[in-house]
């Protein structure tokens, strides 16, 4: 895993840590390795990482768990940018966002979510489950 990025990601979350979700992901989350979308899984649309991770987990079978937090991205190594993905049962990330002609993210660090629990947040353009839930988060905390 590419520590230094684990770092500076870490960093950032911590800068901002008095946002509930961030707080989460900086406590309760864990550290994933970039990888390549594995072969036969379709790359989905830009900005839409919410509904391209649910749609993958779901068709997966419970084979792939739905996974949000935030990445660092090339470029932007101080910009946390909120995002979703899937994780095999090794742990591993099969991003249906970024990868092919898309860099990957240099860090990710999310929670496995509950399918059900994301499905309300998974559409076109959304901000995702650990921020559109507001104050049920509480809630969602119980189910994890």
């Amino acid at each position: 895993m590419p520590a230094p990025f684990q770092a500076k990601l870490i960093e950032a979350l911590e800068r901002e840590a008095e946002f509930p979700p961030h707080r989460l992901v900086l406590d309760r989350g864990r550290p994933f390795d970039p990888r390549t979308l594995p072969e036969g899984v379709e790359l989905g649309r830009r900005k839409c990482c919410f509904a391209n991770a649910w749609r993958v987990a779901k068709a997966g079978e419970g084979e792939l768990a739905y996974v949000e937090g935030y990445t660092l991205h090339a470029g932007m190594p101080e910009w946390l940018a909120r995002h979703a993905w899937c994780v095999d049962r090794q742990g591993r990330v099969g991003d249906p966002t970024w990868g092919a002609d898309r860099p990957l993210p240099l860090a990710y660090r999310g929670i496995e979510l509950p399918l059900d629990a994301a499905e309300p947040y998974a559409y076109e353009f959304s901000v995702g489950t650990l921020e559109g839930v507001g104050e049920e988060l509480p809630a969602l905390l119980a189910r994890l």
